[in-house]
């Protein structure tokens, strides 16, 4: 598991660098925007999952590779975090498209 929680933490500081330089050039323009908003509440909520979902993942992992049923409380916050990444994403892509019909 240390493998994959590397690589998601990796994975979410790419997310924020890329995420910066795109904003950057833009940020006079959307900053108050509602999509920009709404991009920013959406990605503070899966990085809220992600941190509160790490610690209960590391702690129940060999418990349930033996067979113990993995709790409900778990499931159903990973099931939330798997929803809000892909949300981040076309909220993200929202928000570019309205900058761009704006500037057309």
């Amino acid at each position: 598991t240390r493998v994959l929680f590397w690589s998601g933490w990796l994975g979410l500081a790419a997310v924020l660098v890329t995420g910066a330089l795109q904003f950057i050039p833009i940020a006079a323009e959307v900053f108050y925007r509602p999509s920009f908003r709404a991009k920013i509440a959406v990605l503070t909520a899966a990085i809220v999952a992600l941190v509160w979902l790490q610690p209960q993942v590391r702690r129940g992992a060999i418990r349930w590779d033996a067979g113990e049923p993995v709790p409900g409380s778990v499931k159903l916050l990973a099931g939330v975090s798997l929803v809000l990444w892909p949300t981040v994403i076309v909220v993200a892509r929202l928000m570019y498209a309205f900058v761009q019909m704006a500037s057309a």
